[in-house]
């Protein structure tokens, strides 16, 4: 057994493809401990899981910290050494006529990429398909490893108040739009809707239809107050295509319909 080696797998079977995951592991490293130095013929990602480790890459050394990977080009020296306490981190390896190529065209540089916080549980299930020798499960283990290796390119994850701001804006300027929900603003910003639902009431201690609803109730009883614009005029300025559903909306937030809201309201 390796020293500081946590876990490994290798592909027990060679799919016929011009990339394929070679091996995924994990490592712990302490005080000045070094790593497997090495000359690889692969491509490979170095996940800082935690501690702090330094890399060799071209007589120049690189620091990596959790929430970053360190990206080894095919043919690289390899020499890792622990530079703290510990230095934990999963690796993934890639081989094939068209891995570099793979690596290289999703924009990896060499040395340390900004990443995010570090998805063990890919490698995990990278590594448990790894074993199966059959073109589906490598298959499987190659879908998980795409993952992994787009949560790289991606770099760090926007911080819950960056995504909620960002819907606020969208829900501010859009809001009469009937077709704007939770779904949809999702779809805007690229992501899905529990994470934005979490990230929006984490930041703004309403949830996302609150925040929506509160924005065309707001309008309507402006608009109904100090306008003379039909009911079904109001209704469509504040993201209701159904008029009879935006008076029950009223009705329940006030206990008036709209009409009453209107005739209630002191008129110049």
């Amino acid at each position: 057994m390796i020293p500081g080696l946590i876990s490994h797998a290798y592909a027990a079977y060679l799919l016929n493809t011009a990339y394929r995951v070679r091996s995924v592991g994990e490592f712990m490293l302490h005080g000045q401990e070094t790593g497997t130095e090495k000359i690889a013929d692969f491509p490979e990602i170095f996940w800082c899981v935690e501690g702090k480790g330094s890399f060799l890459l071209r007589d120049s050394e690189h620091t990596l910290l959790p929430e970053q990977i360190f990206y080894y080009p095919q043919g690289s020296h390899h020499v890792i050494r622990c530079t703290g306490k510990c230095f934990n981190y999963r690796w993934l390896s890639m081989e094939g006529p068209g891995a570099a190529a793979l690596m290289d065209g999703l924009n990896l540089k060499p040395g340390v990429n900004p990443a995010s916080a570090c998805p063990a549980e890919l490698f995990s299930t990278v590594a448990e398909k790894l074993w199966i020798p059959s073109p589906a499960a490598q298959l499987e283990a190659l879908a998980d490893a795409m993952r992994i290796i787009v949560r790289a390119v991606k770099g760090p994850l926007p911080k819950a108040s960056d995504v909620a701001e960002k819907a606020a804006e969208v829900m501010n300027l859009n809001f009469s739009d009937a077709e704007l929900n939770v779904e949809s603003l999702a779809e805007m910003l690229h992501t899905n809707r529990v994470t934005l639902s979490r990230a929006f009431s984490r930041s703004k201690k309403v949830s996302v239809i609150d925040y929506l609803q509160g924005l065309r109730f707001r309008r309507a009883v402006h608009l109904l107050q100090n306008t003379d614009c039909s009911i079904q005029e109001i209704s469509s300025a504040c993201g209701y295509a159904n008029a009879n559903y935006f008076a029950k909306f009223i009705r329940k937030r006030t206990g008036s319909s709209p009409s009453q809201i209107r005739e209630q309201s002191p008129r110049p």
